[in-house]
C-alpha cells in the first residue's frame, strides 16, 4: 500500500510540474507581443480552433495567487515576476476608473472589455492583489487593494452580509435571482472573505472583520444538515463547484478566526461530496431533485480533492476517505493534456459540456485548481503540508 501512495505522490507532482510549465510557457498569459493584454490570462485555449477565448480578470486574480504559491514553495523570482505583470495588467488595462470595477472579460473579437461586473471576480482579484503585495510591499498595489476592499464592501455587499452578484457597468443596474447559480447571491460569495481577511490581517480594520464574519454567516443559511449548500433558489439545486466555493470560504474564515463552526461546515460539505463520488473516482457536477448530474467538470474534481487532503491533514476528515481523494486524483488526472503543442501539453481541460460532451479547451482556472491539487497531495504524503490559507486558489 505505500507503494501504492509513492506511485501516486510521484504521479501528482509530475503532473504538476507539467501543469506549471503550461502555466508559463503556453502563452495562456499574454506576453508582450500585445502591450495592452500583456500579463492579462486567457481563460482557456481552444484544442480545435486553435485560439484563445478571452482575457479573463477572474483568472488572472487566480493566478496571481499561484504565482505566489508558487514562488514560496519553489523559491525562483520568475512566477514573482509574472505575478507583477498579471497585477500589471489588471491595474493599468483592466480596471475601469469611471465605473470602479473590472469588467468580468475582454473580448478578443471586438477588442474591449464586455461591461458587465461579478462580485466574486473582485473578490478573487484582490486576494491575488493582497498576496502580491505581502510578498512585495509594492506601495501601488497597496492603493489599489484598499481601494478595492473597501469596494467590495460598500458597493456590493448589503447589511444581512449577502453579496449582490452582477452589475451592469452601462445601465449601472445590479442583477440577481436570476436562475444561474453565479448570478444569485449565494452561499458562493463566501469565498470573498479571504481577500477582506487577508487585507484586514495587514491593515486590522474591524469593519473588514465584521462584514467577512457575516458574509460567513449569510453562506450558512444555505447549507443542508446533510453538508450540501443550495446555491440555486430557483430550483433548490446544487451546483458542486459553487458548493465548494461555499466550503473554501468558510474554511479559510474558520481557519484565520479560530471559529469551529466554519471549520465543521466546510468538513461536512467536503464529506458530503466524498460520500457521492462517482463509480470512476470523479465527483457529480449538479445534485437536483435527489439525483446527481454527473457532467464530470475538472474544478469540481480538483477542488474537491485539495479540501479532502487540507481536512484530512487537520484531522476534520476521517484518513478512511484518503482512498476517496486518490480516486478523485485519479480521475482529474486523466484530463490532463500530456502530449500535444505547448498551449495544450500540461494543461487541464474543463471536462465535459452539460450534453456530455467533452470540452475540447484547455482551462486556464481548471488547470490552477489541479495544479494546486495535486501539490498538495503529494505535500501531505511527504509529511511537508504546511499551507497558509490566504494561499488558497
Amino acid at each position: 500500500m505505500e507503494g501504492d501512495f509513492e506511485k501516486k505522490e510521484d504521479r501528482a507532482r509530475r503532473c504538476a510540474d507539467l501543469a506549471i510549465q503550461w502555466l508559463m510557457g503556453s502563452g495562456i498569459q499574454n506576453d508582450n507581443s500585445n502591450l495592452h493584454l500583456e500579463g492579462g490570462i486567457n481563460a482557456w485555449y481552444d484544442c480545435i480552433e486553435k485560439q484563445y477565448s478571452f482575457v479573463y480578470p477572474e483568472a488572472t486574480g487566480y493566478g496571481i495567487t499561484t504565482l505566489v504559491y508558487l514562488y514560496k514553495i519553489l523559491n525562483d523570482s520568475i512566477f514573482l515576476e509574472k505575478a507583477k505583470l498579471a497585477a500589471n495588467w489588471l491595474i493599468e488595462h483592466a480596471w475601469d476608473d469611471s465605473t470602479g470595477h473590472f469588467p468580468y472579460k475582454y473580448d478578443l473579437g471586438s477588442n474591449s472589455f464586455i461591461p458587465l461586473a461579478y462580485a466574486f471576480d473582485e473578490g478573487m482579484i484582490l486576494n491575488g492583489l493582497v498576496n502580491l503585495y505581502r510578498e512585495t510591499g509594492d506601495r501601488r498595489y497597496e492603493e489599489t487593494v484598499n481601494r478595492g476592499a473597501y469596494r467590495l464592501i460598500e458597493t456590493w455587499q448589503r447589511d444581512d452580509g449577502a453579496f449582490t452578484p452582477l452589475r451592469s457597468l452601462t445601465a449601472g443596474d445590479t442583477l440577481d435571482k436570476l436562475r444561474k447559480w453565479s448570478r444569485q447571491p449565494g452561499s458562493f460569495l463566501a469565498k470573498n472573505v479571504i481577500g477582506l481577511l487577508n487585507w484586514h490581517s495587514v491593515i486590522n480594520d474591524p469593519i473588514l472583520l465584521e462584514r467577512a464574519i457575516k458574509a460567513c454567516e449569510w453562506a450558512l443559511r444555505f447549507q443542508d444538515e446533510e453538508g450540501f449548500f443550495v446555491t440555486s433558489t430557483y430550483d433548490h439545486s446544487t451546483h458542486l463547484h459553487a458548493h465548494c466555493y461555499s466550503a473554501e470560504g468558510l474554511w479559510v474564515a474558520g481557519k484565520l478566526l479560530g471559529e469551529e463552526k466554519y471549520l465543521d461546515a466546510a468538513a461536512k460539505a467536503t464529506k458530503w461530496a466524498l460520500d457521492n463520488q462517482l463509480p470512476n473516482g470523479g465527483i457529480p457536477r449538479i445534485y437536483r431533485n435527489g439525483q446527481f448530474i454527473s457532467a464530470e467538470r475538472t474544478d469540481i474534481i480538483a477542488q474537491t480533492v485539495r479540501l479532502g487532503v487540507l481536512m484530512i491533514s487537520e484531522g476534520a476528515l476521517a484518513e478512511t476517505y484518503l482512498k476517496n481523494i486518490e480516486r478523485a486524483l485519479e480521475q482529474l488526472l486523466t484530463f490532463q493534456r500530456l502530449e500535444g503543442p505547448p498551449e495544450e501539453k500540461g494543461g487541464f481541460v474543463f471536462g465535459f459540456q452539460s450534453e456530455g460532451l467533452l470540452a475540447e479547451h484547455v482551462n486556464s482556472c481548471c488547470t490552477l485548481f489541479a495544479l494546486q491539487a495535486s501539490i498538495l497531495y503529494s505535500q501531505y504524503h511527504q509529511g511537508e503540508l504546511n499551507f497558509d490559507p490566504l494561499l488558497l486558489v
